[in-house]
């Protein structure tokens, strides 16, 4: 009876693991071929979409950039925040978005001040 209860409970885990919703960001160093041809260097917010229902959003700042991402019910605030200037020119950061529903809002946050897309691409 113990052993039952025991993999009930196991299994159980393992399942509602598997059904949690997850969103996620990550800065993507060597982002791939097709993303870096479409990102253009006009526009300074971007997000897109790529073949294989991957999305990136592409920020071009001459600062450095750290990236957040809070979610509350279906909207995802991802906040950029710049630092000390990197650079003087622009440079991508592009960042992948793990999305578990295609039907979420997206707010972007840069240095506190809600920015809209530039660009928004879907292949």
């Amino acid at each position: 009876m113990r052993k039952n209860m025991m993999l009930g409970l196991l299994t159980a885990i393992i399942l509602s693991a598997c059904n949690s919703s997850t969103v996620s960001i990550s800065e993507v160093k060597g982002a791939p071929k097709s993303i870096e041809k479409e990102a253009k260097a006009a526009y300074d917010l971007q997000l897109i979409q790529d073949g294989d229902n991957q999305t990136y959003l592409v920020y071009q700042t001459s600062k450095r950039v750290s990236a957040d991402l809070k979610q509350k019910d279906d909207v995802i605030t991802i906040e950029l925040d710049e630092s000390e200037s990197e650079s003087k020119t622009k440079k991508p950061f592009i960042y992948k978005l793990s999305l578990d529903s295609p039907n979420h809002t997206l707010k972007v946050f840069i240095n506190g001040k809600e920015t809209p897309f530039d660009r928004i691409k879907g292949q």
